[in-house]
């Protein structure tokens, strides 16, 4: 399995995590934000119980043929914080 999505440059994307394994039982995601670089649109972000979602474009044309990382940071509803990073190759499809 590829470390990383391949994300055609024209395209645009749902993408998310679950987080049901990082939360206990009892707990839910009460904040998610998205940290792309630049080039990098994120949009539409949501939280749907324990997975976040987040909507992703391509702004700079120039990313083409490039590995970009997109941080999503979660905040739980007992107030822990973590993040995790999704990988996109910047392709063409």
């Amino acid at each position: 399995m590829k470390p990383y999505a391949l994300h055609d440059v024209d395209a645009v994307l749902d993408y998310g995590f679950d987080w049901s394994e990082w939360l206990a039982d009892d707990e839910s995601i009460s904040a998610s934000t998205w940290s792309p670089p630049a080039g990098i649109e994120c949009t539409l972000s949501a939280i749907d119980g324990t997975k976040t979602l987040v909507r992703v474009g391509v702004s700079d044309p120039a990313l083409l043929g490039q590995l970009v990382k997109i941080v999503n940071h979660v905040t739980s509803s007992d107030g822990q914080e973590d993040d995790y990073t999704l990988a996109l190759f910047i392709g063409s499809r």
